[in-house]
């Protein structure tokens, strides 16, 4: 339940997001729901397939954001994320196989949500990357007046 909220709130961020974000944040949300649905509706008593289901998709997440036409900060963050969900899985099965309780997985699970979501809000802020969305860590939603077109003015004029 938990995760299928986190993955809407995500989802409905990504509208807030440029086109070249949107997709990437999408596809991570989309996938993830994907997931999610398998996973609570097919019964299968082996937590080897479940977790390498899960690895399996976020190898295709990393696999079809870099695909974008344009890398972003918000792309390379969300494959960053994608690739430690990888080993989140790895550590996951290792727990499961061991038949310790999964209270470990779950919270490094929920915090990589959560940094998804941060990243999914966070503006580019990356001038380096071509973004010229604003330079700050403010959500997206928010509109500053310090973007990187005008910041990147203001360092060649001071040369």
């Amino acid at each position: 339940m938990t995760t299928g909220l986190l993955i809407l709130f995500l989802a409905a961020l990504s509208l807030t997001r440029k086109d070249e974000d949107r997709y990437s944040i999408l596809v991570f949300a989309a996938l993830c729901g994907f997931f999610q649905f398998a996973s609570d509706n097919i019964s299968d008593s082996s937590g080897y397939s479940y977790y390498l289901g899960a690895a399996t998709i976020d190898l295709l997440i990393i696999t079809l954001i870099s695909k974008a036409v344009k890398p972003t900060a918000t792309l390379i963050n969300l494959q960053k994320i994608a690739l430690w969900f990888i080993y989140a899985n790895t550590v996951g099965w290792v727990i499961y196989e061991l038949y310790y309780p999964p209270i470990f997985y779950d919270a490094l699970c929920l915090v990589l949500f959560v940094a998804a979501i941060y990243v999914a809000g966070k503006k580019g802020g990356n001038c380096d990357l071509g973004s010229f969305t604003d330079n700050s860590n403010d959500f997206a939603f928010y509109r500053g007046y310090n973007t990187c077109n005008t910041q990147m003015q203001k360092n060649q004029e001071k040369i």
